[in-house]
């Protein structure tokens, strides 16, 4: 597998300051780091077709349904719904946008919200696909697992994730790791741990594949698996 250029630092349960100088001193600015959080640039203001939204656009034109509601988790400027549309002609989509307020911006058909939670209440109807590429692990104080409960609570019918950060083989079911270049923090679940957290909230994994890039992580116990990047599709189990 390659080595993502992105060089991760240590393993902390969590992200309080004194957390992370028990299990690693020499982390460098750590009081810097640690007040940024999430600090990811609102992106994606355009359509693109690369190896993640081509399958994107594949799902989407599969379903068996003109009419879609989707919810994009971290959609920035709307690059995505501009993709779908680009190359989704038969579909009617009511896309929805979660994300920063600085990334709100006027897109036709296109809404925006701070949370899933307010998006859920303000759609008013059945959500069919819960989007996200490469963001539920870098939510300033709200862990992977917990953006995962929130998607699983909306109901829609599919839960997609792409670029998903994990490990697998850990002794640890989370942790969070830095990346002291960026000021960031990532929220880490291991495999395992996110099969049986979708399971217990109703949703049965469809269909997973990996990619050929896998993380370092510097700093750390050798027990906390291989990290890498995957690709997950969930589907609701339907209640008899």
């Amino acid at each position: 597998m390659k080595t993502h250029v992105v060089q991760f630092h240590g393993s902390f349960p969590s992200t309080s300051l004194s957390s992370m100088k028990r299990s690693y001193a020499g982390l460098p600015n750590i009081k810097e780091i640690n007040s940024s959080g999430y600090c990811r640039p609102p992106e994606n203001s355009k359509a693109r077709l690369d190896v993640y939204t081509e399958e994107y656009v594949k799902f989407i034109n599969k379903l068996d349904k003109d009419n879609l509601t989707i919810l994009d988790f971290g959609g920035g400027l709307g690059g995505h719904y501009l993709t779908l549309k680009e190359n989704c002609s038969e579909k009617d989509l009511d896309y929805s946008i979660v994300d920063l307020p600085e990334a709100f911006t006027e897109i036709d058909n296109v809404n925006y919200y701070e949370s899933v939670e307010k998006a859920c209440l303000n759609i008013g109807k059945q959500i069919d696909v819960i989007y996200s590429n490469g963001t539920i692990y870098l939510t300033k104080e709200i862990s992977v697992d917990e953006n995962i409960i929130g998607f699983c609570k909306a109901q829609a019918d599919y839960i997609f994730l792409q670029r998903m950060i994990i490990s697998k083989g850990s002794a640890y079911e989370h942790f969070y790791t830095f990346v002291p270049v960026q000021g960031s923090y990532y929220s880490i679940i291991d495999y395992d741990a996110l099969i049986n957290l979708t399971k217990k909230n109703g949703y049965d994994l469809v269909s997973e594949y990996p990619t050929n890039i896998r993380f370092e992580v510097n700093n750390s116990p050798s027990n906390i698996g291989e990290v890498y990047y995957s690709n997950f599709l969930f589907k609701r189990i339907n209640e008899k």
